[in-house]
């Protein structure tokens, strides 16, 4: 009975392994080696790429990018083996410690005298067994790590854990359930997993010679954790550059004199330095602090009161950023300023042949009497001294 389902199986791995039609090669091509990877070129320098290709009497597979394929490797919905010359597996292999059946298509038989061994599909997800037992969690598997999500076994891919949790560690894994390695462009964004454990890198990365960014603030550009970073970002404060490859290019504001404007916000720089205080700019006064939500010096301060902590006096600075003199109406109230700036207050001021008076606060006094040292006084509506 077993032998007759051992048969019925590869039987039908053959034929699905049919539906792929191998590539055959004149073998009149070369052996290319760059680094720890090898290609195999034709007599016109082409590279194979993107199947199977019988060479000099042995099976190969080159991935799209040509780089020959070892270890283990999905080809549609068939698993197959390559040995570390590139060899395809056939036959009877011990592979890490547990012994698989290829048929000789190299197609991996599942199942083999009723102990499952290996890769197993189900209603397209894929699960593995080591001597009959399904694995769960993180797994070795020739040279490459997966997970297994716990209890059902099925072989994850995509980003793990699937929710972005600041706090965690994660890692992607390719549609193969292969976890990734190095940099990978997901949708519009290049991440870096480290070589050794697969996490995720966020933060200031370190690479040779060169440094990269990768987003470590949830509210950075709406950029995704874990993204890296081009052009011109804010990190702690502070403007870094970087260029289309994500290479850091130094303190953007260290090349920056004059006038700058990031989300709607306007800032001076002197030699790359942001400035602080009254600083007179062409024919105007303007007022520089720090940006209350991003902490970068050099702020250009609009629509607000300026409070000088030495004299006590109060200035206005307008939309524009200009330090107001004359009339300022603001939060349903009029005030004045003098030629210096200055708000006036507890005092009388004439402009354009009416006195006005201006309280404690700089409040222009409006329909109601006053009484000083030098009599009483009623002031109208549009805050003018009544007279006659």
């Amino acid at each position: 009975m077993r032998t007759k389902r051992f048969i019925c199986v590869l039987l039908v791995i053959v034929m699905l392994a049919a539906l792929t039609i191998p590539i055959a090669s004149a073998n009149t091509g070369t052996w290319v080696r760059q680094g720890t990877s090898w290609f195999y070129e034709d007599e016109y320098g082409n590279r194979y790429a993107g199947g199977r290709y019988f060479i000099e009497g042995t099976w190969y597979f080159f991935h799209d990018n040509g780089v020959m394929a070892t270890g283990w490797n999905l080809e549609g919905i068939t698993w197959r083996y390559y040995h570390t010359n590139g060899a395809m597996a056939t036959g009877t292999v011990n592979i890490d410690g547990v012994t698989y059946t290829f048929a000789q298509s190299g197609a991996l038989i599942t199942d083999m005298e009723g102990i499952r061994n290996g890769w197993h599909q189900q209603n397209e997800l894929f699960y593995f067994y080591r001597n009959g037992v399904l694995q769960q969690g993180w797994q070795l598997i020739g040279s490459d790590w997966y997970y297994f999500n716990p209890p059902s076994g099925a072989m994850a891919t995509g980003w793990f854990p699937a929710l972005n949790i600041s706090a965690g560690t994660r890692y992607f894994l390719h549609a193969d359930g292969r976890m990734a390695t190095g940099w990978h462009q997901i949708g519009n964004n290049w991440y870096y997993f480290h070589p050794t454990n697969g996490a995720m890198a966020t933060g200031w990365l370190l690479l040779g010679t060169s440094w990269y960014f990768l987003n470590n603030q949830s509210s950075l550009n709406n950029l995704p954790t874990g993204a890296r970073l081009t052009g011109a970002h804010r990190i702690n404060g502070i403007m870094h550059e970087f260029n289309a490859h994500g290479v850091w290019q130094g303190q953007a504001v260290a090349k920056w004199n004059g006038w700058y404007q990031e989300n709607g916000d306007w800032y001076f720089y002197r030699n790359g330095v942001g400035l602080m205080g009254w600083h007179r700019i062409g024919n105007h006064w303007y007022h520089f602090g720090v940006n209350p939500e991003n902490g970068q010096a050099g702020f250009m301060q609009t629509l607000a009161w300026v409070y000088d902590e030495k004299t006590g006096d109060r200035f206005f600075v307008g939309a524009d950023g200009i330090m107001v003199t004359g009339w300022v109406f603001y939060e349903d109230h009029w005030y004045f300023l003098n030629a210096a700036g200055i708000m006036t207050r507890d005092a009388w001021v004439r402009h354009g042949g009416f006195w006005y008076y201006f309280g404690s606060d700089g409040i222009m006094l409006a329909d109601e009497w006053l009484r000083d040292s030098t009599g009483m006084y009623f002031l109208q509506a549009n805050g003018a001294m009544a007279t006659g």
